[in-house]
């Protein structure tokens, strides 16, 4: 099992029927039922919920679930039994900032530009 990072939606394999169901935690209600690999048994999400990772061990491959639609997005295989699965946060950004000017008085306007910084969704 796992649960989004929003603790909206539940992510749990079904190794019976090979699928993975997409449950809403507020109503406990079945939104989804998503067909994966053979004998699905582990459940990774990446730290921005956006998607799911799932091992399916008899198949030797990971199934990709993008989480916004619930529908598998790829499947990679492995060649080999997948006994587990982690998601990992990338490294946090690095900053660097620049000022128009070099030298600044009290009272005067500075424009800083960010774009030189590193992060997935930039930084502001």
């Amino acid at each position: 099992m796992a649960i989004t990072p929003d603790g909206k939606t539940l992510y749990v394999a079904d190794v019976d029927k090979d699928n993975v169901l997409a449950i809403d935690t507020d109503t406990n209600a079945v939104e989804a039922t998503i067909p994966v690999g053979t004998y699905p048994r582990f459940i990774a999400l990446t730290p921005d919920g956006k998607r799911a990772y799932v091992a399916n061990w008899f198949s030797d491959n990971v199934s990709v679930i993008d989480t916004a639609t619930n529908a598998v997005e790829e499947t990679t295989f492995l060649g080999s039994e997948v006994w587990a699965v982690a998601a990992v946060p990338n490294q946090p950004p690095t900053a660097e900032l620049r000022a128009d000017a070099l030298e600044v008085f009290a009272g005067t306007p500075v424009t800083f530009d960010a774009s030189g910084s590193s992060d997935d969704e930039g930084i502001a």
